[in-house]
């Protein structure tokens, strides 16, 4: 039987990453806790060097748009070369989501527990939810990572709820998360 190679990410790949909270339980709600999950996405873009297009918190869940640089890439090879696993940089790309999804859960577990000590030990599902996105495919994601309160009956609009990179992104207004520029379609008359 061949061998299936392993999933490949390369630089300037956008990535939509999706990780709920254990049982889709509603443990990210209140100011305290969503800003701990801000600061977080912070800690993890700049350790792991990702650029950030947008970003929404929901009581169960946060989603994220990220896009995947040089540095990420070769932080996540040489962090695999010093546990010894002795593969080619093509073959580790496969993990990267992973180990920053599982330092992301890490991190914001410690940070809500600071907010709420009396929070469960299992705040997260085990797994995250990840899918590549084509450039021209980013700001679509973008507009539904912003229509997902809207879905989940939280606002009228993506302009009604504040715990996302909508504000940020149309009205101009300050993000706790630090965003960065992402593609934008070719308009008529370009």
């Amino acid at each position: 039987m061949a061998k299936t190679e392993p999933a490949r990410i390369l630089p300037g790949s956008w990535h939509h990453l999706t990780q709920f909270t254990a049982g889709k339980s509603p443990f990210l709600v209140g100011h305290q806790p969503i800003t701990a999950i801000q600061a977080t996405m912070n800690a993890v873009r700049d350790r792991f060097g990702l650029r950030v297009a947008a970003y929404c918190i929901l009581p169960t869940q946060f989603q994220w748009l990220v896009q995947v640089t040089a540095q990420t890439i070769e932080d996540h090879v040489l962090a695999q070369g010093r546990r010894g696993t002795g593969a080619r940089p093509a073959d580790v790309t496969a993990g990267l989501f992973d180990r920053l999804m599982r330092d992301m859960r890490s991190r914001a577990a410690q940070a809500l527990r600071l907010a709420d000590s009396t929070l469960p030990h299992e705040l997260w599902a085990a797994h995250h939810w990840s899918r590549p996105v084509e450039s021209c495919d980013v700001p679509g994601v973008i507009d539904m990572i912003h229509c997902a309160p809207v879905q989940a009956r939280l606002a009228e609009t993506p302009g009604d709820f504040r715990w996302s990179s909508y504000q940020h992104l149309v009205a101009g207004r300050p993000s706790l998360v630090r965003l960065d520029p992402a593609p934008r379609l070719p308009g008529p008359e370009e």
